[in-house]
């Protein structure tokens, strides 16, 4: 699995290019939401500029918990962010929207809705950077035991993320 994570950059770029917009998608095209809908075991959240869920597709639902309507409106701080990143998580996406500084892809134990630790791959990508309504969208994908024990290093960070949620 963990050779399909730089795939995922490589997804969202012909997502782009067959949607024909050159880095140009957009939330609101059909052709874009239907192609979130249909991405196999990748669970896509999309958030304003307060990280309020404004969109949640079914991978999310049963990566997380959270049904899209429970999920909508609600910030991603209060879903599925463990207490020790919230902090992290407010100053990175402050520092995208204000400075242009990108939030790095990577592993992370996020958490579901019964506050139960979810080892993930997130990529980030933002949409009208700098203007009054930029869009962040999150494309995870779940790291399961087996491949978070085989992944060098990844078992020791995680068993550290989840004492700490513990």
């Amino acid at each position: 699995m963990a050779a399909h994570f730089p795939s995922l950059r490589r997804l969202w770029h012909a997502v782009e290019h067959l949607l024909g917009l050159g880095g140009k998608a957009r939330p609101g095209d059909k052709r874009f939401r239907a192609i979130l809908e249909e991405l196999p075991n990748i669970a896509v959240q999309g958030y304003d500029r307060d990280r309020r869920v404004i969109y949640w597709n079914e991978e999310s639902v049963l990566l997380y918990g959270y049904r899209t309507e429970e999920a909508v409106g609600r910030r991603l701080e209060e879903l599925i962010i463990p207490d020790a990143m919230k902090a992290d998580v407010v100053r990175l996406h402050s520092a995208w929207l204000y400075e242009g500084r990108s939030i790095p892809s990577g592993r992370l134990v996020l958490q579901d809705k019964q506050g139960r630790p979810v080892p993930v791959y997130s990529y980030h990508v933002m949409f009208d950077e700098f203007t009054e309504n930029p869009v962040m969208f999150c494309v995870d994908v779940r790291i399961d035991a087996t491949v978070a024990a085989s992944s060098t290093g990844v078992s020791s960070r995680l068993a550290d993320t989840e004492s700490q949620l513990q």
